[in-house]
């Protein structure tokens, strides 16, 4: 039992009409997308609201493999390091 739980037994958890919306909205596909990083031929973008991570191509000219761990949020299988949060 917590301390603070004793003291605030009469209060309802606070509904957060704006967390609400983003993951209703995210749901429904519309993303708040954020710019993550760029390799040159391909941006990577996160969304702010539930983290869902996706690729886009600014240029058609050439060829750069996606870097698929990075979408998956596993860890870097090139040099062992654990993915970015």
């Amino acid at each position: 039992m917590n301390i603070e739980n004793l003291f605030n037994e009469n209060k309802r958890p606070i509904l957060r009409i704006g967390a609400v919306i983003c993951r209703f909205l995210c749901k429904i596909g519309l993303h708040n997308w954020k710019f993550s990083h760029d390799t040159g031929i391909n941006e990577y973008y996160e969304c702010k609201w539930c983290g869902k991570r996706e690729v886009r191509y600014c240029y058609l000219d050439g060829y750069q493999p996606i870097d698929r761990d990075w979408i998956n949020k596993q860890p870097d299988s090139f040099n062992h390091t654990p993915p970015s949060f």
